[in-house]
């Protein structure tokens, strides 16, 4: 089912790099085990609350998916390009 652009204020385009630095970020900042859809779902968030009319402005963030199915896939241990070589977080 394609998105219809008119049930949402707006679709954020986010990099698999981002996405997966950002889920791994979560992993070692926070101890939340989480995948790579919310690692982009966070990153939406941070860019558009970055924008100066929603300086101050506070978000809600639903991360859609837990990094237990990745463990086997190694994202943890790779690095932001998805490379083999380890993450230096």
């Amino acid at each position: 089912m394609a998105a219809t652009l008119h049930r949402y204020d707006e679709i954020v385009a986010v990099d698999d790099v981002d996405a997966y630095r950002l889920a791994r970020e979560l992993a070692s900042t926070e101890g939340s085990s989480v995948g790579p859809s919310s690692g982009a779902a966070l990153w939406s968030a941070m860019k558009v609350l970055s924008r100066p009319e929603n300086l101050g402005a506070t978000a809600v963030v639903i991360l859609p998916d837990s990094g237990e199915r990745y463990l086997s896939a190694g994202i943890f241990a790779r690095g932001a390009d998805g490379s083999k070589e380890a993450a230096s977080a």
